[in-house]
């Protein structure tokens, strides 16, 4: 009868279905090398344990990769048992299945993060030798997966390391600044009034300092037409010395040429004498123009001593006004860090206020949950009253029938009793009527074979009876 169309739909199903779970996203691991990596791991396995694996085998394998991959020992787990239990009542009841079920809980963890994901209980009770191995194949790829990955792991570790000591240090840093910022905004205030006094000395003089550079613009101008008079003076002294020379050298040729008379002679003399006199004269008034100018120029370069202390003291003026510009500089960015100081503490102080306001509810919602808890713990205590009451009669029901279920396995036994001696008589009773069937069958084969030599009837031939 061929098959219909559901059932074929069906096996259709289960086969696709078969097929999802063989499904692996890893490669199978050979017994070899699975006895390896598990004698790395510091568990002694041989390849009949992976090919038949039993429950012990199995227990002691997944704890291996449990305390390798997880790092979740038994002794985690025992004081994570003994704090639930710590906080049940009837504790007697959960202890020794919660520590299985936690157990169970953790190695279905591991195998979800090992990309198996229909682990069950019966995988550790009754493991199966192929769904085994597909599990430790599972297992052995993702230890591998980890130690590939340790390395970078440690080295995140290491660099989370440092920068949380760099965050240590920059804490320190900004509390040694903040301490710094104290004293230097201590000591701004202390020295407030003389940076004060400072800097209107140093306006009054800046002002007087201008005023200097004035006067220097003036006396640097008649000090340059001072120059050029005693440039021009100079130049007609030297030009006057040069006539009187010539004059002098001519008057003595005259002297030696002299043939005219006496009154001619003495007109020239006199003549000379004049002009000599007048040339005295204005060589006297430039010899006291050059004097003048001589004491001008010493006035201005004493004007120009003075003017180069100014120009020192303006630069010292100036370094004072450059420094005190800096300090202003950094007093405006220490300001802006008291600023943002504040808004940071601000900020802190409204997360502070929003994590008491969280507390404040997570302890009003614990106190409900306690209270829930108590309510819930009276109303168990009711019910365990009850079941216990319940359990009672059960028990006393148990053993009403257990007593009635004695009285009835008695007359059972009793029964199979008659029943064996019954059967034995009744084999005995078909043996004896099979032999006496046999001996009448003999008798009458007797009959028939002397009957039939007696009438002659060879065509007779009877028919044996075979016996069972």
């Amino acid at each position: 009868m061929p098959p219909s169309s559901s059932q074929s739909q069906a096996g259709a199903s289960a086969a696709a279905a078969a097929a999802a779970e063989n499904y692996s996203s890893f490669p199978a691991i050979k017994t070899e090398e699975l006895v390896g990596v598990l004698s790395e791991m510091g568990l002694v396995v041989s390849p009949e344990d992976i090919t038949r694996p039993t429950s012990t085998i199995a227990y002691r394998i997944f704890v291996a990769f449990l305390e390798c991959l997880s790092g979740t020992s038994q002794e985690l787990l025992e004081r994570t048992r003994h704090a639930t239990l710590a906080q049940m009542e009837y504790r007697e009841l959960y202890d020794d299945g919660l520590q299985f079920i936690m157990l169970f809980r953790e190695i279905r963890a591991m195998m979800v993060a090992a990309t198996i994901t229909d682990f069950h209980l019966q995988d550790l009770t009754r493991p199966v030798p192929k769904r085994f191995k597909r599990q430790m194949s599972a297992l052995v790829n993702f230890y591998r997966f980890r130690s590939d990955r340790i390395a970078e792991f440690e080295e995140l570790t290491a660099e989370a390391e440092d920068l949380e000591n760099k965050r240590n240090e920059t804490e320190d840093m900004i509390e040694v600044k903040k301490v710094e910022l104290e004293r230097f905004k201590r000591q701004r205030i202390l020295e407030e009034p003389e940076a004060k006094a400072l800097k209107a000395e140093n306006d009054k003089l800046a002002e007087h300092l201008l005023e200097l550079k004035k006067k220097q613009g003036q006396f640097m101008n008649e000090h340059e037409a001072y120059k050029l008079e005693k440039e021009n003076l100079i130049k007609k002294q030297t030009d006057l010395h040069y006539y009187i020379q010539s004059v002098q050298a001519e008057l003595r040729n005259l002297q030696a040429r002299i043939v005219s008379s006496p009154k001619k002679l003495r007109g020239s003399i006199e003549a000379m004498s004049e002009q000599v006199i007048q040339d005295r004269a204005s060589l006297a008034d430039i010899e006291r123009k050059a004097r003048e100018l001589n004491d001008k120029l010493d006035v201005v370069t004493a004007l120009e001593s003075d003017i180069g202390s100014a120009i020192i003291a303006m630069e010292q003026v100036s370094n004072e006004i450059a420094k005190t510009n800096a300090e202003q500089k950094e007093a405006d960015e220490v300001r802006s860090m008291i600023n943002h100081n504040k808004h940071e503490v601000q900020t802190l102080s409204h997360l502070k206020e929003q994590t008491a306001r969280k507390m404040k509810l997570a302890n009003e919602r614990l106190e409900r949950a306690r209270k829930n808890l108590d309510d819930q713990r009276e109303i168990n205590k009711v019910k365990m009253e009850d079941f216990e009451k319940r359990l009672e009669d059960v028990m006393n029901m148990k053993r009403e029938r257990n007593a009635k279920i004695d009285v009835i396995c008695a007359e059972h036994n009793e029964l199979e009793r008659e029943l064996q001696t019954t059967v034995k008589e009744y084999e005995a009773q078909r043996a004896k009527m099979f032999q006496d069937r046999d001996h009448l069958c003999h008798l009458a084969n007797v009959y028939m074979d002397t009957l039939s030599r007696f009438l002659s009837l060879d065509e007779f031939q009877p028919q044996k009876h075979v016996t069972a």
